[in-house]
């Protein structure tokens, strides 16, 4: 199902993060909200662009809160911010790949490599919790980040979890 919602226009590869405000510290907990708060931002651009989000700002309001309630960083290299929002108008994905890895606070401290965001009306229950649900037992892979931190384009995210 992954495969038939990802598309090569709604993958990023390596973000530049944008630099922390003066006086904030690299590891600082505040730090760690900017670069959240960024990395969803874009994560809201790239599912704007399937066309199948109502109310951007929204989104992103609703992903924020969602993202305060509880961490929706993994670790083993994984995020995976998801809400069931009024402003999506089908089940959508997207992704950001950062080959180096982003420092997100993961609980067991190690760099993230794959940012999967699941966006879903909230009528879309049973599709959006098959997906939540076969996620969940495929990203923690080790063999899948390998595979991710090795990609060179969008299309080869596309193909990888695409077969997921």
């Amino acid at each position: 199902m992954l495969g038939r919602l990802l598309r090569e226009e709604n993958i990023l590869l390596d973000p530049e993060e944008p630099p922390l405000p003066e006086g904030v510290e690299p590891g600082s907990p505040r730090a760690h909200r900017i670069r959240k708060e960024w990395l969803l931002d874009v994560l809201v651009t790239l599912l704007e662009s399937t066309g199948k989000i109502g109310n951007a700002t929204k989104l992103l309001t609703d992903l924020l809160n969602r993202e305060r309630k509880a961490s929706t960083v993994l670790g083993r290299g994984v995020a995976f911010p998801h809400v069931r929002t009024m402003q999506a108008r089908a089940v959508t994905a997207a992704a950001v790949v950062s080959r180096p890895g982003l420092d997100l606070e993961a609980p067991d401290g190690a760099p993230v490599h794959l940012v999967l965001a699941l966006v879903s009306p909230p009528y879309e229950d049973q599709a959006y919790l098959r997906l939540y649900k076969r996620l969940g037992e495929l990203l923690g892979s080790d063999h899948l980040i390998l595979s991710l931190r090795a990609v060179r384009e969008p299309g080869e995210v596309v193909r990888l979890l695409g077969a997921l």
